[in-house]
């Protein structure tokens, strides 16, 4: 550290590594990151950023030689260093009877995802990812290493609770963590399931839903989503559902939506740390896969219905959208 707070030049060059279009030396990349960083922060994660692909106006702060788990089951934390995905996190914290909230793919970044806000199935029992930040460490815009905790900074950690990309470069995270036994069993799992209707009944689900939305009595979460999947293309409505207690209580936990007679209902117990293995396809590098996610007050049955009429207008004058869909 040099005597002014500022990380020094050759330790940095230890934590980060700058691959630039133009040949340049990794002092020289490490005093541009320096002099540049209040304009642009572009950390190399998972590769789900909407700026992952940049141009020769930016570059790329890969973190990954600085990555490491540490669990601390004693105080229900664990550290967070680096460019750490969601998968090898899980797993880490699942070894050691742990969990947290995390993110639906096992490729995104578990640093952005809690700075971002973080939408997780876990989030009845846990709150979204960014409630779970304790504490970070930051390198500012100045070229300040600085810890942020509600002792220090505390201003600065409020606001990091969710939109954490703005204010610096996060480079190590405290988050808190659970015992398994939070989920409602000793076995560390979840019931991961799905029921399939036909489009056209989606007011009579709808109907279903929205009290199933807000019954708080059951750790219910998931996604309703408007598709026609491959290879028959029928409009469909799948409810991709998760039960975050005890597995033995799914059938009473969604009876409602048993009770309509789905064309398909599948389910099965999964570990918490492999909920999102099934995803290969939408996580595969590659072709132009949008994904963008809207927060809501609650669930309102009008709007969801005409968001149908809107996909379906959509396919009609642009046939290739079919191979969108709407979730909710």
């Amino acid at each position: 550290m040099l005597n002014d707070g500022r990380i020094s030049t050759d330790k940095f060059q230890q934590l980060l590594y700058f691959p630039l279009q133009k040949k340049t030396s990794r002092r020289s990349s490490v005093s541009l990151y320096l002099a540049m960083v209040a304009r642009r922060q572009l950390p190399d994660y998972g590769g789900h950023s909407e700026w992952s692909t940049i141009d020769d106006r930016g570059f790329i702060i890969d973190l990954s030689l600085y990555s490491s788990i540490k669990v601390n089951k004693d105080a229900k934390a664990v550290t967070i260093r680096g460019s750490v995905l969601s998968k090898p996190l899980a797993v880490a914290l699942a070894d050691s009877g742990m969990f947290t909230a995390l993110g639906n793919g096992n490729t995104v970044g578990a640093v952005p995802y809690f700075l971002g806000g973080g939408a997780s199935i876990t989030n009845s029992i846990t709150g979204y990812g960014s409630d779970q930040i304790i504490s970070g460490r930051m390198i500012t815009a100045k070229g300040n290493l600085i810890e942020v905790d509600e002792h220090a900074y505390p201003d600065l950690l409020w606001a990091i609770r969710g939109a954490g990309q703005f204010f610096g470069l996060v480079t190590q995270l405290v988050v808190k963590a659970y015992p398994l036994s939070v989920l409602g069993n000793d076995r560390g799992v979840i019931w991961t399931g799905s029921f399939v209707f036909p489009l056209d009944r989606a007011k009579e689900v709808a109907k279903v839903i929205k009290p199933l939305i807000d019954n708080s009595s059951h750790a219910t979460a998931g996604l309703i989503i408007i598709v026609a999947p491959p290879p028959h293309r029928s409009p469909s409505l799948v409810i991709a559902a998760r039960f975050t207690r005890n597995p033995a209580d799914t059938e009473l936990a969604y009876k409602p939506l048993y009770d309509l007679g789905p064309m398909v209902a599948t389910g099965k117990e999964t570990p918490i740390q492999n909920t999102s293995d099934g995803r290969e396809a939408i996580r595969a590098k590659g072709d132009y896969k949008r994904f963008g996610i809207v927060s809501l007050q609650r669930f309102d049955m009008d709007a969801f219905l005409e968001s149908i009429n809107v996909w379906k207008d959509l396919i009609a004058e642009c046939p290739d959208t079919i191979n969108t869909a709407f979730n909710f």
